[in-house]
């Protein structure tokens, strides 16, 4: 089972941090290089934060559930930029 884990917080931290760094490198040419180390740190951090707070509530709510939440959270997140930026033309 870890080694599942594992493969899959990597390809997902590849995935997301690839695209920040390239929105990054756009927007702040300048500092590109004095932040780039900042983004693999803050990734892991996060990770770390919510993973365990997510495992107690997995163990209160059960893991079914649990994903329920996540899920949902997920696509309260997804549809929020598209109400945030307007009406799309």
């Amino acid at each position: 089972m870890l080694p599942l884990l594992a493969g899959f917080f990597v390809m997902g931290f590849g995935d997301i941090i690839g695209t920040v760094m390239n929105q990054v490198k756009a927007e702040c040419a300048a500092n590109a290089d004095a932040i780039s180390w900042l983004m693999p740190i803050f990734a892991y951090v996060w990770f770390l934060v919510v993973s365990i707070p997510t495992g107690v509530l997995s163990g209160r709510i059960g893991r079914k559930n649990a994903v329920l939440v996540s899920l949902a959270v997920t696509v309260a997140a997804m549809i929020v930029p598209i109400f945030a930026n307007g009406p799309m033309s």
